[in-house]
């Protein structure tokens, strides 16, 4: 029975399409640079593993990134505990959070922390028309 649970965690972990990612992805330009230029569009959740409600949204998140990575953005996940100067430089102080890295700037998801609303903002690509570019850059300095 170990051997099985064993198994699908390995599996899972696999096949999640969110990937870990380091308070040096936001330097290093795999997120964004040190000056916040972004490559790419990324989906990131903030989260503290003992928080209830990140728990809660654990799943959904999960099935998110994992259904919906046609889409062409990234999705990744960044522990507050583990990685606290990233969470510092975006200001979060409330988990969990969702933060759309695009264009050089970034952008707080503000719906539910639910699979239906997380994936229709998604899908309909709602970060596109919600005012990216009236939002302010990523923050340059890290510390």
């Amino acid at each position: 029975m170990k051997y099985f649970i064993l198994a699908v965690l390995l599996i899972s972990t696999i096949m999640a399409k969110s990937v870990e990612l380091k308070t040096q992805d936001f330097l290093n330009g795999k997120v964004s640079n040190n000056k916040g230029d972004t490559t790419d569009t990324w989906i990131v959740k903030f989260f503290n593993p003992g928080c209830p409600h990140c728990k809660r949204f654990a799943k959904d998140w999960d099935d998110v990134a994992n259904k919906l990575s046609d889409q062409g953005v990234n999705y990744g996940h960044v522990n507050c505990v583990k990685e606290r100067p990233a969470c510092e430089r975006f200001n979060i102080w409330g988990v969990p959070t969702v933060l759309v890295f695009k264009d050089n700037h970034l952008e707080e998801y503000q719906g539910s922390y639910d699979y239906d609303s997380l994936s229709k903002y998604i899908i309909n690509r709602n970060y596109d028309t919600s005012g990216l570019s009236e939002r302010a850059a990523v923050p340059q300095n890290m510390y």
